[in-house]
């Protein structure tokens, strides 16, 4: 999974939970720092790096963490949007709900 959040604190947090969780996880700060393009995975991504380039670049979902109001864009790929501040294990239980529990094996 690619997290993209500009919050260090918060991303580490995320990031720490997923892992916990068995997940794979790559966390950026901004779409600049992103090292392999998120073909076939899950970005999780903050609403400053919101973008419909995720399809195009193969993501398989994008949930968007935000306090805005949601616009209802054309989405390309499933979009889920959560509250802004959304927690590790909530995120984790979305990210389940998507793939089912990860293999820790």
């Amino acid at each position: 999974m690619l997290l993209v959040v500009a919050d260090t604190s918060w991303r580490k947090t995320l990031a720490d939970a997923c892992r916990e969780a068995g997940y794979y996880v790559s966390a950026v700060s901004r779409i600049s720092e992103i090292e392999h393009w998120p073909i076939g995975e899950t970005v999780v991504t903050d609403e400053a790096s919101r973008t419909g380039f995720w399809s195009v670049v193969g993501a398989a979902h994008v949930i968007v963490m935000t306090d805005a109001p949601v616009r209802q864009d054309h989405e390309p790929i499933t979009t889920l949007f959560v509250p802004g501040a959304c927690n590790g294990p909530t995120l984790v239980r979305l990210i389940d709900s998507l793939y089912g529990p990860a293999d820790c094996s």
